[in-house]
């Protein structure tokens, strides 16, 4: 069975782009720039930025100057943008459940650490329908506008 590759090298392959997005009129990063900046190889790069392409995460140029082709002006997607997390999910429960990782990967102190994990396996056992009525509720009050 092939290893999976979708936390180890898409995930800061999307990461890499998104913190290397282009000001207006200028090119994004380069497949260079992302092995580089990932610390990838480049040709581990290439497969995946292939694949994330075909699944739709991913925009660039091919460019046929160079042996082997260079892939250019890379850009999210909007399904790019939702999986890195520069924009949030269509599902306000997954966008709960990673926002709860965040806090307990960020937690020093391991008290609140320890409650944090306690509120995600809660929200979790409550399932998506409960998660995702409450904050449906608490959108609709204006509780977690913008």
């Amino acid at each position: 069975m092939p290893e999976p590759t979708w936390t180890t090298i898409e995930v800061p392959i999307l990461a890499a782009i998104a913190d290397r997005t282009p000001k207006p009129g200028k090119a994004g990063p380069s497949l260079d720039d992302v092995a580089q900046a990932t610390g990838l190889d480049p040709d581990k790069v290439a497969v995946a930025l292939d694949r994330l392409k075909d699944a739709g995460y991913v925009r660039g140029l091919i460019a046929f100057t160079t042996r082997p082709p260079a892939i250019i002006n890379l850009q999210l997607t909007e399904r790019g943008l939702r999986s890195s997390g520069v924009w949030p999910s269509d599902d306000p429960f997954e966008d709960l459940v990673r926002v709860l990782n965040e806090q307990i990967a960020r937690e020093p102190d391991q008290e609140k650490a320890s409650r944090l994990r306690r509120l995600l396996s809660a929200v979790v056992d409550a399932g998506r329908d409960v998660g995702v009525g409450v904050l449906t509720e608490l959108f609709a009050r204006g509780a977690l506008g913008h």
